[in-house]
C-alpha cells in the first residue's frame, strides 16, 4: 500500500524524477499498473505528434488520480513485472507503440520499449545482487 505521504511527494515530482522511482518501484513490487476499458482494452493515449503510447504506473494510486471523466467505466489493473517485459512491452515494440511512463496529469516520460526494457533489466540485475 502506498503512503499518503510517499504519493504526495512523487505526483509532484518532475518527470524524469518519477520515471527513476518507477523504475526502482516496479522492480521492487513486481508490478506494473494501466488502464484498460470496459472491454478489457489497454487504454491508450497520443502525445501532440500523435504517437501511441500506453501509459504506466508504478502504484494503483497514481493511475487513479490521472482518470478523466470519460473515462469512469475503466479500470486500473497490475500486471506481473515478467509479463510485461517479456510480452507487454515486446508486442508494444512490434506494433511501434512507446510507453508514457507515470503521467501525473500534467507531464510524463515517453520512452521508447528498447529504453525501458535496458533500465528495467538494469536495476533487476542490480536488486537480485542485493536480494
Amino acid at each position: 500500500m502506498l503512503e499518503t505521504r510517499e504519493f504526495q511527494q512523487f505526483v509532484k515530482a518532475p518527470a524524469n524524477t518519477r520515471y527513476e522511482y518507477f523504475i526502482q518501484r516496479v522492480i521492487q513490487s513486481q508490478e506494473v499498473w494501466i488502464v484498460i476499458d470496459q472491454s478489457n482494452h489497454i487504454k491508450m493515449a497520443g502525445d501532440e505528434e500523435d504517437t501511441i503510447l500506453v501509459p504506466v504506473w508504478p502504484f494503483k494510486e497514481y493511475a487513479q488520480c490521472c482518470l478523466e471523466e470519460d473515462m469512469y467505466d475503466c479500470k486500473i489493473i497490475a500486471i506481473p513485472l515478467d509479463q510485461f517485459m517479456n510480452e507487454f512491452l515486446i508486442a508494444m515494440k512490434k506494433e511501434g507503440i512507446l510507453s508514457s511512463v507515470f503521467w501525473n496529469g500534467f507531464d510524463t516520460t515517453i520512452i521508447e520499449v528498447d529504453q525501458l526494457l535496458f533500465d528495467l533489466n538494469w536495476e533487476l540485475s542490480k536488486y537480485r545482487k542485493i536480494h
